[in-house]
């Protein structure tokens, strides 16, 4: 018996599971060009598909081996490797001479690398994704579509946007129009969806996830008859805000999923009974075994546990698709789905159509000529009058604000939107506060460890600068969170807290440093690329981290990372980093190069305020330890460097008074270790990026009054001499017998720190009347 059977063309698996559903014959096969011509590869070539990792770990060893030095700053997990070798597999796909694109030492460096590639591919019977196309092209007459009783080619160009990566796949599909019938497009009877805006517009991107939600659950509620498949909430950035819809999603009661997944390293160092995460880690396991085979077989070295990172953070676990669907725009175009409500997010300025940033290769303008790139201005049109097709009714939501700056809707939209939904009526899901023991309190008329006084099992074996000044500043303070552990509540939507911003500004400031220790080759522009890398590392590493009780990234904690990143990749006005590197490339004779400084120092002092040497992790024999973020030992003085994220343009009088009236231990701590430790002046500072100026010292203790300039007749700093020194040392142990005696009380001496306390929300001021007298 002869069954009829059709193969079908297209070029997505959104378009191939939707003819699917639809077909006639369910015999027919529909395939994407691209598993068309796997496939074919699969069956006519024995040879083995390179790595992309192997691919740029062999580029990194070309660069050292062959001495290129216009790429001599790359280092060997930098994300510029990845980005040559994508420019290497997009010219050769175009068959473009590189000398249309590049000139120059530039060119000559491609070229190099581009050679030695097509080389090392051939010598090692390897290929890559042109290669295979290439196979497909040559090999197209070989195929057996005798089976089939018709061949349908789908439309990869819709209105000038192509569906198509290169020109190899355009030959491709080329050779299949010879042989195929064009695929009818069905007709979409919507001619155009009915616009609404919301009465309110949203504040930011969190408010305006919110927004759609309550849209949503207002649409549901307001018709029984409606499913969750019947809405579907698209954006222009599914990176962006996908973790913000999985994070409201349970506050508005609501399910759903989203066509990016969840990032596999969120579930890193997790228990999990998913199959698929448990199957991508095993994967990602196999893949190791495989590139260390490899790093023997070809000769090339590759960091396995940076590799290891990288696949995590590049794979996603897809959740069940149950609830309203979060996708992106583009995924729709060609489709004839028919939704009764689109959402659509992220419609302003800044998103649609998305900017594209040009890299040191090649340029927008460059990528459409030769790269089959689409025109986002076009391409971003095309999407909106599809949606417009797609939805009975279109909701167009866009913020007000992002970082502090005004947006406005995208040129595309339509202007003057006439109708208007109130999703006012719609509120969150309420959480009960659990009453806590410290509320009893403070209505209570009796002393309890909450207010301060007689608190048992309080000692001061193990002392630091911070808790220090904490006590000094407000015992009360000290207790609730060096003894009682009491945290203020966060939303895990706030991103990171002012003491992680600091940590991982710190952790950024000290690889740094230790990449380029002792190198005085490095210029500007290697100092951006390995800050670059640097930031990349610490930040995935600081998100991964248990400790950091951070449940899900969210937009706030890519955002610092971008304040971070400022200038580093792009001419965007100075951030922190490359305000850093500034800083570092002005002083680097003077600071040697970094050759004698230590990062993360290390110090302690015993019972009696000299310095003590700590033997192991187990010696616990000190009374105050810390660390010291930057010490230069120099010829004549130590430098003590303490980095803060504080906004400071000049010296800050508030912070010396605190420093002369010990409120601040920190710079004195530093200076009395270093003065018994080394017998050279000490300079402390502390320094700050987040300046006008390049950088700002705004409060310094130092054992030479000539290492302290004045300022209109004022000191900037405060001298460490005996007499400072020997009170400085009576107020730390005043501190200790303090703490000791269980003596936390409020204190109201000075107010003022009351107005950004943390724990101010459960203070009672009045505790000083209850009862009892202070003596």
């Amino acid at each position: 018996m002869n069954l009829k059977q059709n193969l079908i063309i297209t070029y997505s698996n959104q378009k191939a599971r939707e003819l699917k559903k639809t077909l006639k014959n369910p015999l027919d096969k529909v395939v994407t060009l691209s598993a068309f011509v796997n496939d074919f590869f699969e069956k006519n070539s024995f040879k083995t598909l390179i790595k992309p990792i192997i691919a740029t770990s062999f580029i990194y060893k070309t660069i050292k081996e062959e001495k290129i030095d216009y790429l001599d700053f790359i280092s060997q997990n930098s994300d510029t490797l990845d980005l040559i070798y994508d420019f290497i597999l997009k010219v050769n796909a175009s068959r473009v001479e590189l000398s249309k694109i590049l000139k120059d030492e530039k060119l000559k460096a491609i070229q190099i690398l581009n050679n030695k590639y097509q080389e090392f591919k051939y010598k090692n019977n390897l290929v890559d994704l042109n290669d295979i196309l290439k196979l497909a092209i040559d090999g197209f007459s070989t195929n057996d579509f005798s089976k089939y009783e018709k061949i349908y080619l789908d439309n990869f160009e819709i209105k000038n946007i192509k569906f198509y990566k290169s020109n190899l796949e355009l030959e491709l599909l080329n050779l299949f129009s010879k042989v195929s019938t064009p695929l009818e497009k069905t007709a979409n009877n919507n001619s155009s969806a009915k616009l609404y805006n919301l009465e309110k517009q949203p504040f930011d991107i969190n408010d305006e996830v919110q927004s759609a939600l309550k849209l949503a659950r207002k649409l549901l509620e307001d018709d029984e008859n409606l499913k969750s498949s019947d809405i579907c909430i698209i954006t222009t950035d599914i990176n962006e805000y996908a973790p913000i819809f999985r994070l409201y999603l349970p506050k508005y009661e609501l399910k759903g999923f989203d066509s990016k997944g969840i990032s596999l390293k969120l579930f890193n160092n997790k228990k999990s009974f998913n199959t698929q995460v448990k199957s991508a880690y095993e994967n990602i396991d196999k893949e190791l075994k495989l590139y260390e085979k490899f790093c023997q077989k070809f000769n090339i070295n590759i960091d396995l546990q940076k590799t290891k990172e990288k696949l995590i953070n590049e794979t996603y676990i897809l959740e069940d698709k149950i609830g309203i669907e979060l996708t992106e725009a583009n995924q729709l175009i060609g489709l004839n789905k028919e939704f009764e409500h689109i959402i659509f997010i992220g419609a302003d300025i800044n998103h649609f159509p998305p900017k594209r940033s040009d890299n040191f290769l090649f340029t927008s303008q460059i990528a459409q000529e030769y790269f089959c790139e689409n025109n986002y201005f076009e391409n971003s049109l095309l999407q909106y009058e599809e949606l417009k097709k797609l939805a009975k009714n279109l909701y167009i939501l866009y913020p007000k604000y992002k970082d502090k700056r005004e947006l406005t809707a995208s040129i595309i939209i339509d202007k003057n939107i006439e109708n208007k939904i109130d999703i006012s009526s719609i509120k969150a899901k309420k959480h009960k506060i659990q009453k806590e023991d410290f509320l009893d309190s403070i209505i209570s008329q009796d002393f309890t460890k909450y207010d301060g006084l007689d608190v048992k099992g309080a000692n001061s074996n193990h002392l630091s600068a911070s808790q220090l000044g904490s006590y000094a500043k407000c015992p009360l303070k000290y207790l609730y969170i060096n003894k009682l552990r009491i945290k203020t509540p966060r939303e895990d939507e706030d991103g990171f807290d002012v003491a992680q911003m600091g940590t991982l500004m710190h952790s950024c400031f000290e690889n740094f440093a230790k990449r380029v220790q002792g190198d005085k080759n490095l210029q500007i522009e290697a100092f951006k690329s390995i800050m670059f890398d640097v930031l990349e590392n610490e930040y995935e590493k600081f998100i991964n981290d248990p400790a950091n009780e951070i449940k899900e990234e969210n937009i706030y904690h890519t955002l610092y990372k971008y304040t971070l990143a400022r200038g580093l990749k792009d001419d965007k006005e100075d951030g922190l980093l490359i305000k850093f590197i500034n800083y570092y490339d002005e002083k680097k004779e003077e600071l040697n190069y970094f050759i004698n400084s230590e990062f993360e120092k290390e110090f302690a002092l015993d019972i009696n305020l000299e310095p003590y040497e700590i033997k192991d992790k187990d010696d616990k024999n000190y009374f105050i330890k810390g660390y010291i973020d930057r010490f230069d030992n120099l010829e004549n003085q130590v430098n003590i460097v303490d980095y803060k994220s504080k906004k400071a343009d000049g010296v800050l009088q508030d912070k010396l008074e605190e420093i002369k009236n010990f409120k601040d231990f920190q710079l004195g701590l530093y200076s009395l270790f270093a003065t018994q430790k080394y017998k050279k002046d000490v300079d402390s500072y502390l320094l700050t990026f987040k300046s006008k100026n390049n950088h700002t010292m705004f409060a310094r203790v130092a054992t030479n009054n000539d290492l302290i300039p004045q300022n209109r007749g004022k000191d900037t700093g405060v001298l460490f001499d005996e007499e400072y020194k020997n009170a400085f040392k009576a107020n730390i142990f005043t501190i200790k017998e303090k703490i000791e005696q269980g003596d936390f009380r409020f204190d109201s001496s000075d107010e003022t720190y009351c107005g950004y306390c943390e724990i101010g929300f459960m203070c009672n001021k009045s505790l000083l009347s209850k009862g009892k007298i202070d003596e």
